[in-house]
């Protein structure tokens, strides 16, 4: 298995996980991969803290610091594309 299946695999479960995640915070209205989950009131802003929680329990570390702040995870490819970064290096042999 290649490093990149590793990647997408984890990619596309991680997808998975994070629009299961946000459902379960009481959206209800359709939205794609670029909407601002706050600004357009698909969560609040109490969920989002409480749904980047869920995340730091899935991928085992703390994921807002230094290098990622919350604006970082306002939509579904923010935070994708941020948590990518974070773990793919773990991948690397």
């Amino acid at each position: 298995m290649s490093m990149s299946t590793v990647g997408e695999s984890f990619e596309q479960k991680f997808h998975a996980f994070v629009l299961k995640k946000i459902a379960s915070l009481g959206a209800v209205v359709e939205f794609d991969d670029d909407t601002e989950l706050v600004e357009n009131m698909i969560i609040s802003s109490l969920s989002l803290i409480n749904l980047l929680a869920s995340i730091e329990e899935y991928v085992g570390r703390d994921i807002l610091g230094d290098e990622f702040g919350i604006e970082d995870f306002t939509t579904v490819n923010k935070i994708i594309g941020s948590v990518g970064k974070i773990v793919k290096p773990n991948y690397v042999s």
